[in-house]
């Protein structure tokens, strides 16, 4: 019979879940904010570029990217905090938290970048290409994206160290 997990394993899990959904939530909301506000300007959509990698009718698309956008915060926020306690632990959460936002900003801008041959319908011209680090946005999306970065990674270190 296997052991049973360790509590402070799952309040661990539980704090970098939390920690990560949340820190997602305000940022996407703020991106989705800001979209609202200046339409012409701000052309990010994140549910939408997501799921639409994966499906093509309007509803499927928002649900399944919010749902791939969530396992990513948490995945990430898993990442943040494990980095943090292993390498970094001399750093302030919030310092570290800044570091790591720029590193993730390095990490998705590049990826953005291989989004004409990795995307579906960016590849068949459906949605525009975001370009490397969101080069191909107006300059408020553009800097958008490691603004969203960072603040997600300094959120994440700031609940993370509240809820633990």
């Amino acid at each position: 019979m296997s052991e049973p997990m360790n509590r402070g394993l799952l309040m661990h899990l539980g704090a970098v879940a939390v920690a990560g959904l949340l820190s997602g939530a305000l940022v996407v909301a703020g991106v989705y904010l800001a979209a609202a506000l200046e339409p012409d300007r701000v052309r990010l959509n994140p549910f939408h570029f997501l799921g639409s990698a994966v499906f093509v009718d309007e509803g499927s698309i928002y649900r399944s990217g919010a749902a791939i956008f969530a396992g990513l915060t948490i995945v990430v926020a898993a990442v943040q905090v494990s980095l943090h306690r292993s390498v970094g632990a001399w750093l302030p959460p919030v310092l570290w938290g800044v570091l790591f936002g720029i590193v993730q900003y390095g990490a998705v801008g590049a990826i953005a970048g291989f989004s004409r041959t990795l995307h579906p319908a960016v590849r068949t011209g459906d949605l525009p290409d975001p370009g490397a680090f969101a080069s191909k946005q107006p300059r408020p999306g553009m800097f958008a994206l490691p603004a969203a970065s960072v603040l997600f990674s300094v959120l994440v270190a700031l609940l993370y160290a509240w809820l633990s």
